[in-house]
């Protein structure tokens, strides 16, 4: 009985209540009982007081009544008042009008009891009220010489008693019976405690020392007094005890062995542990400030109208996603290689644009703080230059970020300069960030290059951020042969220093481009094999840019069937799709003659999976979100023509959304209506995956945002706000 358990845990408790509770039930029957009784012989006592009282007063009434001698009455009246349980005594005549009323009379008219019987008590409010009547006798008679009169009612008396007296000594009586009551249980409650302590007391010290074993002290004491039954058990316990004590001598021994290894393995483990805790905070802290960008610019594009505007955001927009995949790139490689280094990937960049673009990352930031933001670049910087422009950009970024986050008021200040050139023909530029915030105390100043640090405590509370920003750009500056360092004053500012080393010329030698042409791969015939329509459509206009045709089948059994009928040159392959997956269409397709070669497709980067569509045949695996210019160059080279270079943006290059989209996105809010008046939540969470993929990959904000909005607040919306959600929704494509 799980209740008895949790109310009644001791053995202590259980024996008191046993030996209470039935003397507490008994003593309360008790109690009733007698209050029972003295409640009836009170109220026996007060009504033979009243029938005595008025039968007292109707006899002796007679002749003062009848002779209306009202001071015999009274007289009479006051004989009684001494009972402490009568209150007031009134004589009335036969038609019950009051002659004579002594005392505090709680009536309002006696005429009320004239229908009442007599000689019967009864209880009105706070007052019991008996009357009777007074009646003449024969000897009155023979005194007056009158006749007639020997049975004559010559009037009544009405007798009042105060029924407080009653409640005031039944109360006395039950506040007795109560004492009795508590002072038999207060004997009881001490012997039963001196009777449970006999059993409890030896027990408890038992557990003790059971509890003292448990927690691995084998010296303690076995207490062996008490009852019978309870000494047999603690000697038994004693000898156990000591055949433990020679077995944990033993096990020590094996312990103190393998203490060592065990430490060892700790170590590495937590090695291993921190390295995975720095990993997921600097993927945090690198993806959101490219991706708050991506998602601000492209709401801002759907509402500009102004070309040279939309080319600017569409700029920006594009190279936030460049440094967002760089990042995410670098961050799975980091955790593949468990090395934490980082690589460059250099190519001709300006750095006027790039350092413009991060800076209309944080200018709405800047404004809304009241902060003015500068860019100064030196005019004998170079217009091209060879370098990392997603590293660079990615420092400054890190650094603006921090500028502005701890400044209320004033200016942050980017300035570019060229310190010199170098042996090697590279040129050294000189970088700053300073801005007019609160400055850093000089003694924590040498610890922010630490990962993970920051000023104090508070800053995290106050600002957020993980304290990684600072760390990641020394390991860029050093990556690119620079130093950084900071110089701060509290109450007037920072400034964060550092040095590039970038070429001013290409160190490689320059590739051979050709322009995009739509007869790059005319007469090639591509198999698509990808299970998500629009993403098949992507690749489509990809490749028809480029003159060649295409053939596109949904799943694995499907491209073998496409294969017997078509002369496929080459064949696309997405890794995850249904009934046979990429892996398994491959070795099916190796197993052929003349099998065309493939080029696996996957949002997975992992390296495993990549090594299983190798093995299973395909030539090359790239990963999504393909890289236009990737995928061409890969596909000129396994076919024999050059690669064009990208240009354009996939199918929202055009400005235009395909009809075909509009019917399916039509189509898939439909089914999201259907599927939650159904309750179908597995349909619901997949309609709704599907619209804030597409919505998303078509730039297609506004109905993204409603999507994501309407996701949120699913659970609390009925089911007509959900269909006007949808409507609402629906307007947005006509």
């Amino acid at each position: 009985m799980n209740w008895i358990d949790r109310l009644l845990p001791s053995l202590q408790q259980r024996l008191m209540v046993a030996l209470l509770l039935p003397l507490l039930v008994l003593c309360t029957l008790l109690a009733g009982y007698m209050a029972s009784v003295r409640h009836n012989d009170l109220t026996e006592r007060l009504l033979e007081v009243a029938d005595t009282t008025s039968r007292y007063l109707s006899d002796s009434a007679g002749f003062a009544l009848f002779a209306g001698d009202r001071e015999q009455l009274k007289l009479l009246a006051n004989s009684v008042l001494s009972a402490p349980e009568i209150t007031a005594v009134t004589f009335v005549d036969t038609q019950f009008q009051p002659l004579v009323s002594i005392g505090q009379s709680a009536a309002t008219g006696v005429e009320q009891f004239a229908e009442q019987p007599a000689a019967v008590a009864q209880l009105h409010g706070p007052v019991w009220f008996i009357h009777r009547p007074v009646v003449a006798v024969q000897v009155m008679a023979d005194d007056f010489d009158e006749q007639g009169v020997a049975s004559a009612v010559l009037g009544s008396v009405l007798v009042e008693l105060d029924n407080g007296w009653l409640l005031k000594h039944q109360a006395e009586s039950l506040i007795n019976i109560v004492l009795v009551a508590a002072l038999v249980l207060l004997a009881a409650a001490v012997v039963a405690v001196q009777i449970s302590r006999g059993i409890s007391v030896p027990l408890r010290r038992l557990t003790r020392s059971v509890e003292q074993i448990d927690a691995g002290n084998t010296q303690v004491d076995i207490y062996l007094q008490g009852p019978r039954e309870l000494a047999l058990l603690a000697e038994v316990l004693s000898r156990q005890l000591a055949k433990t004590r020679d077995y944990s001598a033993r096990l020590e021994r094996d312990v103190e062995k393998a203490t060592a290894q065990l430490l060892t393995a700790m170590n590495d483990l937590e090695e291993a542990m921190e390295a995975k805790d720095q990993f997921m905070a600097k993927m945090s802290h690198e993806l959101r400030t490219p991706l708050t960008a991506v998602i601000g610019f492209t709401a801002a594009l759907a509402d500009e109208a102004e070309r040279s505007k939309r080319e600017e955001y569409q700029r920006i927009i594009a190279s936030s996603s460049q440094l967002l995949l760089k990042t995410i790139d670098d961050v799975l490689e980091f955790a593949r290689s468990n090395s934490g280094e980082l690589k460059l990937d250099e190519a001709e960049m300006n750095l006027r644009d790039t350092l413009a673009d991060v800076l209309a990352i944080h200018r709405q930031r800047a404004e809304q703080q009241g902060i003015v933001l500068t860019l100064q670049i030196a005019d004998e910087l170079p217009q091209r230059l060879w370098g990392d422009a997603v590293r660079i950009a990615q420092v400054f970024n890190n650094l603006i970020g921090n500028a502005i986050k701890f400044t209320e008021r004033g200016a942050v200040e980017v300035e570019v300069a060229v310190a010199g050139a170098l042996a090697n023909g590279r040129l050294q530029l000189q970088c700053c960030v300073k801005d007019t915030g609160k400055g850093i105390a000089a003694a924590r100043v040498r610890y922010l290059f630490n990962p993970f640090a920051q000023e104090d405590d508070s800053i995290s509370r106050q600002f957020g951020g993980s304290g990684l920003g600072l760390a990641i750009s020394r390991s860029l500056v050093e990556l690119m042969q620079g130093e950084i360092a900071i110089e701060s004053r509290e109450g007037v500012g920072t400034a964060v220093k550092f040095t590039l080393c970038l070429a001013a010329q290409s160190e490689l030698p320059p590739t051979a481009r050709v322009e995009l042409s739509s007869q790059s791969l005319v007469g090639k015939l591509i198999l698509i094999a990808e299970d998500h329509p629009y993403n098949q459509t992507l690749l489509q206009r990809m490749l028809a840019r480029c003159g060649a045709q295409t053939v596109v089948v949904d799943n694995g059994a499907r491209v073998l069937e496409a294969l017997n009928d078509h002369a496929v040159d080459l064949m696309l392959m997405d890794i995850h799709m249904p009934v046979m997956d990429g892996v398994q269409t491959a070795q099916a397709i190796a197993k052929l003659d003349d099998a065309p070669p493939i080029v696996g497709l996957t949002a997975d980067v992992s390296s495993s999976e990549h090594r299983a569509m190798l093995a299973a045949g395909a030539v090359k695996v790239l990963v999504k979100p393909i890289d236009e210019q990737l995928l061409l160059a890969t596909l000129t080279e396994l076919l024999g023509r050059p690669a064009p270079p990208s240009s354009g943006d996939g199918l929202l290059s055009s400005g235009e959304v395909p009809q075909e989209l509009l019917e399916t996105l039509r189509g898939t809010l439909e089914l999201l209506g259907d599927a939650h008046q159904c309750g179908d939540t597995a349909r619901v969470r997949g309609a709704l995956h599907d619209l804030t993929g597409l919505a998303g990959l078509y730039g297609m904000s506004e109905l993204r945002q409603q999507v994501l909005a309407l996701r949120a607040a699913l659970p609390s919306l009925s089911s007509q706000q959900v269909a006007e959600r949808i409507a609402k929704m629906l307007t947005l494509l006509d």
